[in-house]
């Protein structure tokens, strides 16, 4: 059963930014780490990024953020019933324009359905 946290420190964000895989749906790049066994709490690290380049209004950026981070929640129990490692996941927004809820979450799950597949 998997945790749900935010991934933090500038060390371990840029080790899975080097060291990660990486799957693209659109608007969406994942770059994802399985943790070393040695972590025994089975959680996943997600960290939401949106760059200024693609979209210039920090208000449109959060609120892109937010409906991520809303459409991670929704499939909360998917992750915490089919992943059985410890991961750190950083999603990158790609898109130029602000989407509505409903195309980010179907990315979403296309993007943990394949993290998925790939963990069996």
């Amino acid at each position: 059963m998997a945790n749900i946290n935010r991934l933090k420190g500038k060390n371990r964000i840029q080790h899975t930014y080097n060291a990660g895989h990486q799957i693209f749906v659109y608007p969406f790049k994942m770059i994802w780490l399985q943790r070393d066994e040695r972590d025994t709490k089975n959680s996943v690290y997600f960290s939401i990024w949106v760059g200024k380049r693609n979209i210039r209004k920090a208000v449109d950026r959060n609120m892109v953020k937010r409906r991520t981070r809303a459409a991670i929640q929704n499939y909360k129990t998917l992750i915490k019933d089919e992943l059985q490692q410890s991961y750190d996941i950083i999603l990158i927004y790609a898109g130029k324009n602000v989407m509505d809820f409903n195309p980010i979450e179907k990315s979403i799950y296309t993007l943990l359905n394949k993290l998925i597949r790939h963990s069996k």
